[in-house]
């Protein structure tokens, strides 16, 4: 999945939350700098984020910290870039919710 953006400093940012029995802010848009902020470093830093196992996840809650915390400056949000629908968000974690139950998936994948 994140091969289909043109992922740059200056192009495509990413921001990850797990969403377990605590969503955590697992990735944010400004966890790389400069020339890191590559696709290929993201994906790694990605692939590093550990599996949390457990019986139900709270997708409210992960909603809500994207809302808080994702999209806030302090996180990386540039106010000049696109906003990410709340549908497309809700597909995402949906999307991530489903993927976890067969973590670890590759992330030529995802």
């Amino acid at each position: 999945m994140v091969d289909a953006f043109p992922v740059s400093q200056r192009g495509t940012h990413l921001s990850v939350a797990t969403v377990g029995k605590v969503p955590k802010l697992a990735f944010k848009f400004n966890t790389l700098r400069g020339s890191d902020y590559n696709l290929n470093e993201v994906k790694r830093r990605i692939s590093q984020i550990p599996y949390e196992k457990v019986e139900t996840t709270r997708l409210d809650l992960g909603l809500q910290k994207a809302a808080d915390e994702m999209f806030a400056t302090q996180s990386g949000m540039r106010t000049e870039a696109s906003k990410v629908s709340n549908e497309m968000l809700h597909h995402l974690f949906f999307f991530q919710s489903v993927m976890l139950s067969k973590w670890p998936v590759p992330l030529n994948m995802m």
